[in-house]
């Protein structure tokens, strides 16, 4: 079982690192394109635009469709498809009602801004609006790719939703003649266009659900009643607390600080997707929660290899990308600078993805909750010190701090949580048996994965 486990983590872990080049590839073309045609404070406008995204995101249900990856793939291991089908039509059907009223609030609600902003703004925040309606059928794919282990599917949907994007922008600046209204537009579109493209890929996969019928099935809030509303509400505060430091900038750097500090958290984003092998680990790890000592093994060897992978890409990125943006775009030199200070981050980010997984394996998101609440407060606190003290270089050095101390509290309270865990840094450089055999699997679905499904 454990040998069933490494193949689709090496299997899942290659797709996703082939994809996440590509993705990475044509999205810092993307970037190329939007910064050379828009000013430095009309992408700080699309950034703050973007933001309201996740301010608003607690309509979306923001970490839901994890637990109930979680729940379907628990289901699926114990071979009770009603019990899957039942968890996936309460969570499609309360995602839709609540995407469709965050988009009446936003539409409808964008005009109350008129008097801070430019009658330009509202519109892109309308036009923004339109992802809320978009989102419940992202949702359903991605479920379904995630929790059926169609891992090529799944990271080609990122890069198609990428590819169409880069299209659109293209279609936008020079045939159109769109600024940032085409760059919103092209973001909401995108999503769109991608799930009808890989829709064949999805209808195959939903004949096991459709081949149960449910007597008697009606809406209920179960899921959000109990364990869900504490990851709803952990997402949300993670969200928001990352985006309200783009507001925080605003306020006390102004517009153009934003657009500086954008393209630094870009670079990170595509830095740290590079190697997504926790990514893979997520719908694995809840089906191994009641065999310890493979749960642990599981969680220590991703740990291990998304930390060594992170460290190559670290190297990496640190000689080519400021070269890059500093060769392309240097009136965004500061960025570089900001980029090179957040790359200290990637230590504790090889851990934190797979901490994630754990909270939700062992269904202990009230905790995570809890932490989400102190990371809240404290970038609230901090930010503002640390930009009253060091500038825009401040909001680095924070970003650091902050990282490493919320993976620090995860760490103590998943060893309260899973007793016999211990993260072992000499595990870390250390060759086993299992490390032969992980790799061995690896270099084998590198070969058999580009000639077989």
């Amino acid at each position: 079982m454990l040998e069933s486990a490494e193949k689709t983590i090496a299997k899942g872990a290659f797709w996703f690192s082939i994809n996440g080049w590509l993705t990475r590839a044509v999205g810092l073309v993307t970037v190329f394109f939007i910064l050379r045609h828009l000013s430095l404070y009309e992408y700080g406008v699309v950034e703050l635009v973007l933001s309201i995204l996740p301010v608003l995101s607690l309509f979306l249900l923001p970490g839901i469709n994890t637990v109930v990856v979680a729940d379907m793939s628990n289901a699926k291991g114990r071979g009770d498809i009603l019990e899957m089908k039942r968890t996936f039509l309460n969570f499609i059907s309360l995602y839709s009602l609540f995407s469709v009223l965050a988009w009446v609030i936003v539409f409808f609600g964008a005009s109350l801004i008129d008097e801070f902003y430019s009658e330009q703004v509202t519109s892109l925040i309308r036009i923004t609006s339109f992802s809320f309606l978009v989102a419940p059928v992202r949702a359903t794919l991605g479920t379904f790719f995630t929790v059926y282990l169609k891992f090529f599917v799944q990271s080609s949907f990122l890069f198609l939703e990428e590819l169409i994007k880069l299209v659109l922008i293209l279609l936008s600046f020079f045939v159109f003649d769109l600024r940032a209204s085409g760059v919103i537009l092209s973001v909401v579109l995108s999503s769109f266009l991608a799930s009808i493209v890989l829709l064949p890929a999805f209808i195959p996969l939903t004949k096991e659900l459709r081949s149960v019928k449910l007597d008697g099935w009606k809406l209920n809030f179960d899921i959000i009643r109990f364990h869900a509303k504490w990851s709803m509400f952990s997402n949300y505060l993670n969200q928001t607390g990352s985006k309200l430091m783009l507001w925080i900038i605003q306020v006390m750097l102004g517009t153009e600080a934003v657009a500086l500090y954008a393209v630094a958290e870009g670079l990170i984003g595509h830095t740290t997707s590079l190697a997504p092998i926790s990514k893979v680990v997520d719908p694995i790890i809840p089906r191994y929660v009641t065999m310890k000592e493979t749960f642990i093994k599981i969680i220590n060897k991703g740990i291990k290899y998304q930390f060594i992978a992170n460290m190559i890409i670290g190297i990496v990125a640190f000689s080519i990308f400021p070269t890059i943006i500093l060769f392309l775009f240097p009136t965004y030199g500061v960025s570089v600078s900001l980029y090179k200070v957040m790359l200290l981050m990637l230590i504790p980010a090889a851990i934190a993805g797979i901490f994630n997984s754990i909270f939700y394996a062992t269904k202990s998101l009230k905790e995570l909750f809890r932490l989400g609440v102190w990371r809240f407060f404290l970038i609230a606190i901090t930010t503002p010190i640390f930009i009253k003290l060091f500038g825009l270089y401040g909001i680095a050095y924070n970003y650091v701090i902050i990282v490493y101390l919320y993976t620090f509290w995860r760490y103590v309270s998943i060893k309260r949580m899973v007793l016999g865990f211990k993260l072992s840094f000499k595990d870390m450089f250390t060759f086993d048996e299992y490390d032969r055999l992980l790799i061995g699997r690896v270099k084998g679905k590198i070969f058999n994965s580009l000639f077989k499904k």
